[in-house]
């Protein structure tokens, strides 16, 4: 992402520790309401269970087990937990009712064992 800061650029930059790897929360797919969704954590650590959530407000949701450490969103209501492959790659299938058209919906994941936390997806469903 790019953008302006007081007159300066400013750049998103994800920072990873030595020897680390991303843990990424990707978008649903198809992103449709009414159907199963897909959603794809990458970067897990191998047979560790991750955590998926999601609220319709940012805001804050305290990690259980993880001291301190939040999520970005506002009473976030868990949806189920995967465990990551051979490969650190969790999916998860879950069923978008099709009410859910139109609506933004917010998602982050946290890995139970490390407290690692996903970025935040923000999704509106077609």
């Amino acid at each position: 992402a790019r953008g302006k800061l007081n007159g300066g650029n400013i750049h998103a930059v994800l920072l990873i520790p030595d020897g680390g790897s991303a843990y990424i929360l990707n978008a649903p797919t198809p992103g449709t309401a009414g159907t199963v969704n897909t959603f794809v954590v990458n970067g897990g650590t191998p047979g560790q269970k991750t955590t998926y959530n999601y609220s319709l407000k940012a805001g804050s949701t305290n990690v259980p087990g993880c001291g301190g450490l939040t999520l970005g969103l506002n009473a976030a209501i868990k949806m189920e937990t995967a465990t990551a492959d051979n490969n650190g790659t969790e999916s998860l299938g879950v069923n978008i009712p099709s009410n859910a058209k139109g609506i933004k919906v917010l998602f982050q994941s946290y890995e139970d064992s490390s407290c690692r936390v996903t970025n935040l997806i923000t999704h509106t469903f077609q």
